[in-house]
């Protein structure tokens, strides 16, 4: 007889120790960027495989308990027969519904209710987000907030005769709070669905709660919050340098780009980002020379900026349609305050005979902005 339960412990083991390997990986600052993320998607990969196998082990054992059940007619769990003196026998070697769940998960002595910090998804969310890509100076910081320095004025260098004193300069130095924020959602789904579906529902749903962070984050980081009930984002007073507004998007050319990229270079910028609401971006692509024959594409100073498409932009704004934003990507700096938890639990909705997915992580308040000349936006009402 195969020994489900054993199958199941040694998956969980190897699945712990992966874990450790996994935040091993992702402390290890020698590695690049690039061999991070590979080992990574190789432990997720394993991660996830062992889940399935001590999940489907589990599975088997609960099937092979209501077997013998159905056999002995008296839901006695005996060994070789229905004798009364052997029906004990197997319950110390069969867990029960709620122990086989148990095995699944790490308990939570505080609350009793199981739970599985699945992964850190942090690169998932970032693959994710629009905002986050085209600004990835993320800055990770501990506690409730994160002060950012600010180096507001410089005391300049000068000409210095031989054997003459240097004069000292004075540099002015200013700082920015920025308080942690939580963005959070959370799932529920019936373990018959789960059972029964022919698609990895978990997977699936873990990844649409991740997505749907994502949209939140960058329909805030890309908005104009106040910094307290939602993200201070670039449209935020303060936070850019409006170029122009639009008021008919068949209108909006080239020159308007190219005027954004100037005001940028003026300040001691340089534009590397263009990010384009839906409708922008149409109507930017359709521009045709003289309005007739090929279409003409970005003029050479633009064709090296990352862009990007998002309904995200403009964000906010009674009648807006839609917008553009070009930036300096090294001067714009959103914060990190916890990586991306996935959490799960089989007994929150104990009574339902269902499993929660929870998904939170915390984010700065506020994205730091240098100075707002680096961030030119345009807003198209029409």
């Amino acid at each position: 007889m195969t020994d489900f339960i054993a199958a199941a412990n040694a998956a969980l083991e190897k699945r712990s120790r992966l874990f450790m390997d996994l935040q091993n990986v992702n402390a290890d600052t020698s590695l690049t960027p690039a061999e991070r993320q590979e080992r990574a998607a190789k432990l997720n990969a394993d991660l996830d495989a062992l889940g399935a196998e001590a999940e489907q082990n589990i599975r088997a054992a609960e099937v092979e308990v209501e077997n013998r059940e159905l056999l002995n007619k008296a839901a006695k769990l005996s060994a070789t027969g229905g004798e009364k003196r052997a029906a004990m026998e197997w319950r110390a070697m069969l867990p029960n519904r709620g122990e086989a769940r148990a095995l699944a998960v790490s308990t939570d002595g505080a609350d009793l209710a199981p739970k599985v910090v699945s992964k850190k998804y942090i690169d998932v969310l970032i693959r994710e987000s629009t905002f986050l890509k085209a600004f990835p100076n993320v800055i990770p910081f501990e506690g409730s907030e994160v002060v950012i320095p600010h180096l507001t004025a410089t005391g300049g260098a000068v000409i210095v005769p031989e054997l003459q004193s240097i004069p000292l300069a004075d540099d002015s130095w200013s700082s920015k709070s920025i308080p942690a924020m939580k963005i959070a959602t959370r799932r529920q789904a019936s373990n018959e669905i789960l059972a029964d579906s022919q698609l990895p529902l978990r997977n699936i749903i873990a990844g649409n709660m991740i997505r749907d962070c994502a949209v939140a984050f960058d329909t805030q980081a890309f908005g104009s919050g106040n910094g307290t009930t939602a993200i201070k984002g670039l449209l935020a007073t303060g936070q850019h340098t409006s170029y122009a507004t639009v008021a008919n998007i068949a209108a909006l050319t080239y020159d308007h780009l190219l005027g954004m990229y100037a005001d940028i270079i003026q300040t001691g910028g340089t534009p590397d980002v263009l990010v384009l609401s839906p409708g922008a971006a149409e109507a930017l692509a359709a521009i045709k020379a003289n309005t007739a024959g090929t279409w003409l594409g970005l003029p050479p100073e633009l064709q090296n900026l990352r862009r990007f498409v998002t309904s995200a932009v403009p964000g906010a704004g009674a009648g807006v349609k839609g917008g553009v934003i070009m930036a300096d990507s090294s001067r714009v700096f959103p914060s990190l305050r916890s990586q991306v938890n996935i959490a799960t639990s089989t007994d929150v909705a104990f009574a339902e005979d269902a499993v929660q997915w929870r998904v939170t992580y915390r984010v700065g308040s506020q994205i730091a902005v240098a100075e707002a000349t680096s961030v030119q936006t345009l807003t198209l009402t029409a």
